[in-house]
Formats: structure tokens, C-alpha cells, sequence
């Protein structure tokens, strides 16, 4: 389920949408809960009662029931104590299993959804937001959720409902026995929770700070497994481990900050369960001096006085656990509160490709773009792209080669001017239309710990397996495939140690040539080949040429001379233009860069 429709102003109230998502289990879960409490309580009530019967005075209730005999009074005691016992325990044992349900639920449910949602988000964000930091909240941040949703130590919600209706409960008790009495021994319980509200803003600060530091270790620790050769290469394994004990002692102090914090309340509150049971104690014995309350009830007093304000120390707990969640729910909904990329809420364009893009022209026209408001990359950029058709896009780094890519496929959006395809705006296509009909390879391998078959016809996992030895073929790695031990069927984890980087780029090679593109789109594929394999890529090229439309970009001029057509590009302008020996004759920019590369005075 998406995230459409669900609150993202309040912590609580998006945590509960989802709690309330299916609420026979909610309710089936504060049920227990409250059986299992009124449960807990009652224990004292009966030895009160007990107390009274062996006292000689009786239990007025059973009196009342038929029973007169203070044995039998006993006797029922004993056997409906040890029927409270009995659903105590089992409902202790349902609310636990129940709350934990929902807890892992919630977790999997709010996972699935922020990740749904960061999939669809902007390319800028990824350019400003910290992986390692991206990590933490996915991952450990909404593991946080199940201290305050689950049942666990009592400190989530359970804990609450368990908090207010045992206060509710035992304050019954006490009103009925004496109000006096109640109203004194109620009295500590606004102060009780005025010190709740005070040191929950504090601790919801430090929780803050304490995550915050989480994700920074875990974005350091992330950032330097991925460059592990560099680090090992350049001998800085001294100075990456001083950043860690950096970061992690920062971690430990405002940990340690969060649990002072934490820590003095628990103290705090004693002091008032301490002042209600002093009176209670003092002012109850006088009643039973003086014969207005029994001493049956004199002892409930004494046991439920406890009772009452000693599960407030619970609160901090409670407490802890609420600030931790929410400090998580926070930082969650700062990524959840950013808008998706609009391209996802672009509906049809259906019928601009229906004779499909391999039949028809991609055209920019007059094209504008920066990353950022004072740098643009491309300037008023217009150019054909025919139909079945190689072209090429070639200049310095910089240049706006690989901008023209990503405007095409929709990954940022044009500031000025449009890009049309059979003549329809691409602004107007849903991005399933329009990637359907292309193929893409980058420069880097993204593979995914499968099959090699798998891999391959990665995001359509349907289509047969002879289709994908066929495109396995086109990109010239079946015969290696073969030589595997298990052939197609092996698997391969997500780094592709198994693989080289050549071979790692043919099985891209495969995966884009699968489902059998209009559009064939590779950016600087063959930058980390070796020579064999952009030889071999280079004639997989030739063979496909004119069957589909191939657009190249590519720091080797080698790897684009056979193109149809080739753009130079010089600070996002189209400088020159033409076929290879076309642009050699010129005598100009690319023919500048073919003798750099080639060797050629």
C-alpha cells in the first residue's frame, strides 16, 4: 500500500494509520490487554477479602451470595484466585504475541512504502542525501518502531493502555474504600506526569542527537567497505579507524546524556510513591482504629497504594521507548515528505508510441538544463536522433554528453525547450511507456545476488529462457555462461566477484538486449572493458546496427567510429557533426581528439 492518503504531519497519527490498518487485530490486542491488567490487579483485592474471613468479620459480597460459612468464603477465594492466575497468563501470553504481530507488520508495511517511495524520488535528492544516513533510517530506524508499537517490556502502547487503566482501577478502588484517602494518594500523579512532560523534551532532543550519530557511523563504515582497496593502498587504515573512534565517541556521548536524562526520572518518582504510602499506611491504620474501614481494607490500601504510583515509574521506560520511535518517525518522514519525481504521476502517451520509437525520431529542441541554477550544462540544445539509426555523443568531460541521457530518459526534466518522440512531448508519457521501449547500460554493473539467468532478464522475470540465451548471445557472453558450473542456473552474489568486469558488462549488454529494445542507450559501457572486450562489443554493435536505434556516448573514439552519426560537444553546444571520416576531414574538434587518442601527431 502506498503512502497516499496517510498523515505525514504527526509521528503518532502516521504510526497509528498503520496500526489501524487491520483493526480486529488492534482491538483484539487492547482486549487482552486489559483483561490481562484487571487480572494483575485483582490478586490484592481477594487478599483483602481473604484477610476479612480470617479476621472473622467475612467478605459482605459472598455473604451476599448464599455463602455464610468463612470456610467456604476461603474456599471460593482460593479457587477464583487461582482462576485469575490462570487468565492472566494466558492472556499475558496473547497481548505479547498480538502487540508483537502488529509491530512486525507495521515495520514491514512502513519498509515496504518508504522504500517504494525513495525509489521515485528525484535524482537530486540522491545527490544531496548521505547513503550511509539513507541506510540507517530504512533499516534501523524503523526497527526502533517495534519498542513502542510491540509489547516488549511493556513500554510501547501496551504499556500505556496498561498504565491508565491500572490508575483508573485501583483509583476505583480507593474512592470506594475512601475518597480521603484516594484523593491523597492520588495527588502525586500530576506531578508524576508534569516531570513525564519535562524530560520527555529533553530525551526526545538527546534521541535525536543519538540517531543522528548512528547514521553517521553507519555512513562511514559504508563509505569506506566500498573503498576498502583505496584504503588499503594508500596505507590509511590508522587514519579511517581514528575517524570511526571519532564518530563513535561522539555516539557513546550522546548516548550517555540520553540515558542520564532517562535515568533521573525513575529517583524522581519514588519520592511521591514513597509520600502516597506513607499515607496511606499512617492514615488507614487510623481508620481501622477507629472502625471505619475494615482491616481487609486497610491491607488493599496498603498493597494498592504501590500500585498506583509505582507503575509511573514505568514512564520513563515508556518514555524512552516513545522518544526513540518517534526520533526514528521523524527522521523517516523527512525523507517520506519529500515530493516524488512528477514523472511518475505522468499518466498516458500510449499512442505517441505506438508505431514504437525504433519508427519514429527522438528531437531535442532547443533544450536547456543545470544540475544547478548557476552552471548549465546544456544550452539551447536541438538535435535529430532518426529512427534506426547509430549516433554518437562524444566532447571532454563536462561536456553535457551524459545530461542528454538522462533528460531523454526522463531522469531530470528539461528546464527550457522540449524533447519529443514520433513528435509527442516525452514530458507527457508515464515513465513505463516510455523505458519499456529502451535499453540501458551505464558504466557500472548492477548486479544482483541470483542467477546468471536471472540477471539477465532482471525486471522481466517471465520471459523465457531460450530469449535469454539469445540476447546472452548477441552480447557475446553465452559461450563463457557455458563454461560455468551450473551454466545459467549459477548464481552469482551481488558484487560479481565471480565475474570480471568485462564479463560483468556483457551481462548488462544481455539484460538491456532481453527484451528486445526500440532504443539501445549505452553510456560510457565500454569505459572499463578491456581491449578484447570492447572489440567483441564493438562487433555485437555492428550486427545490431540499423535494426534498432543505438545511442552511444563513449570517451573512445574507437568505440564510435562506425556510428551514423557523430555530435561533438563542447559546454553543451553541438560543436560538430557527422559520420567519422566527415569529421576527420574537418580537421576540427574531433579530429583533435582522434589523433590524442590514437597517437597521431
Amino acid at each position: 500500500m502506498a503512502l497516499t492518503g496517510i498523515s505525514l504531519k504527526n509521528p503518532v497519527r502516521f504510526l497509528l494509520s498503520y496500526m489501524w490498518r487491520k483493526p480486529l487485530s488492534l482491538v483484539l490486542a487492547i482486549l487482552c490487554t486489559v483483561i490481562n491488567k484487571t487480572a494483575d490487579i485483582l490478586p490484592e483485592v481477594l487478599i483483602g477479602l481473604a484477610i476479612d474471613v480470617v479476621t472473622g468479620s467475612g467478605s459482605p459480597w459472598l455473604h451476599a451470595w448464599g455463602f455464610t460459612s468463612p470456610r467456604t468464603q476461603l474456599v471460593i477465594i482460593a479457587g477464583v484466585t487461582i482462576m485469575i492466575w490462570i487468565a492472566e497468563s494466558v492472556f499475558e501470553f496473547l497481548y505479547i504475541v498480538l502487540w508483537g504481530r502488529i509491530a512486525q507488520r507495521v515495520q514491514r508495511e512502513i519498509r515496504t512504502d518508504a522504500y517504494g517511495h525513495i525509489q521515485k524520488l528525484p535524482l537530486s535528492f540522491f545527490n544531496t542525501m548521505r547513503i550511509g544516513r539513507l541506510t540507517s533510517i530504512i533499516n534501523d530506524d524503523i526497527n526502533e518502531f517495534e519498542y513502542i508499537v510491540g509489547a516488549a517490556r511493556d513500554q510501547g502502547f501496551s504499556g500505556i493502555i496498561q498504565l491508565v487503566l491500572s490508575t483508573v482501577l485501583i483509583g476505583s478502588i480507593f474512592f470506594y474504600i475512601s475518597p480521603q484517602i484516594a484523593l491523597i494518594a492520588m495527588m502525586p500523579i500530576p506531578f508524576v506526569a508534569a516531570l513525564g512532560i519535562f524530560f520527555r523534551e529533553r530525551i526526545s532532543t538527546a534521541y535525536g542527537i543519538v540517531r543522528e550519530m548512528a547514521s553517521t557511523i553507519a555512513s562511514v563504515v559504508s563509505h569506506n567497505v566500498g573503498g576498502i582497496m583505496s584504503i588499503k593502498g594508500f596505507g590509511t587504515e590508522e587514519y579511517e579507524k581514528r575517524r570511526i573512534q571519532r564518530a563513535s565517541r561522539d555516539y557513546e556521548r550522546a548516548s550517555i546524556y540520553a540515558v542520564h536524562m532517562n535515568g533521573m526520572f525513575a529517583p524522581l518518582v519514588r519520592v511521591f510513591v514513597l509520600t502516597g504510602f506513607v499515607y496511606t499506611l499512617i492514615k488507614g491504620g487510623m481508620l481501622v482504629f477507629d472502625g471505619e474501614i475494615a482491616v481487609g481494607s486497610y491491607s488493599m490500601l496498603i498493597f494498592l497504594t504501590q500500585r498506583l504510583i509505582w507503575p509511573f515509574t514505568g514512564l520513563a521506560g515508556i518514555l524512552d521507548s516513545y522518544e526513540r520511535s518517534m526520533s526514528s518517525v521523524r527522521r523517516l518522514l523527512e525523507i517520506i515528505r519529500t515530493p516524488i519525481d512528477s514523472s511518475y504521476e505522468t499518466v498516458g502517451g500510449e499512442e505517441a508510441l505506438s508505431e514504437s520509437m525504433s519508427e519514429g525520431e527522438v528531437v531535442f529542441n532547443e533544450v536547456s538544463f543545470g544540475y544547478n541554477s548557476t552552471r548549465p550544462v546544456l544550452r539551447k540544445l536541438s538535435l535529430t536522433i532518426p529512427p534506426q539509426q547509430t549516433v554518437a555523443f562524444v566532447g571532454q568531460t563536462g561536456s553535457g554528453k551524459s545530461t542528454i541521457i538522462k533528460l531523454l530518459m526522463r531522469l531530470y526534466h528539461t528546464q527550457k525547450g522540449t524533447i519529443t518522440i514520433n513528435g509527442a512531448p516525452i514530458a507527457e508519457m508515464s515513465l513505463e511507456v516510455l523505458r519499456k521501449s529502451v535499453g540501458f547500460v551505464g558504466q557500472e554493473s548492477f548486479i544482483v545476488p541470483d542467477t546468471v539467468a536471472n540477471n539477465i532478464r532482471y525486471g522481466a522475470f517471465d520471459l523465457p529462457i531460450e530469449q535469454v540465451k539469445e540476447a546472452a548471445k548477441s552480447a557475446q557472453i553465452h559461450d563463457f555462461i557455458l563454461s560455468l558450473p551450473e551454466k545459467y542456473d549459477t548464481h552469482i552474489d551481488e558484487s560479481g566477484k565471480q565475474l570480471s568486469g568485462g564479463q560483468r558488462q556483457r551481462i548488462m549488454l544481455a539484460r538491456a538486449l532481453v527484451r528486445n529494445p526500440d532504443v539501445l542507450i549505452l553510456d560510457e559501457a565500454t569505459s572499463a572493458v578491456d581491449n578484447e572486450t570492447e572489440l567483441a562489443l564493438s562487433h555485437m554493435l555492428r550486427a545490431l546496427q540499423h535494426s534498432m536505434t543505438i545511442i552511444m556516448i563513449a570517451h573512445r573514439l574507437t568505440t564510435v567510429r562506425h556510428a551514423d552519426v557523430i555530435f561533438v560537444l563542447d559546454k553543451g553546444v553541438i560543436v560538430e557533426k557527422g559520420s567519422h571520416e566527415q569529421l576527420l576531414k574537418k580537421k576540427g574538434v574531433y579530429s583533435r581528439l582522434w589523433r590524442s587518442q590514437v597517437g597521431e601527431d
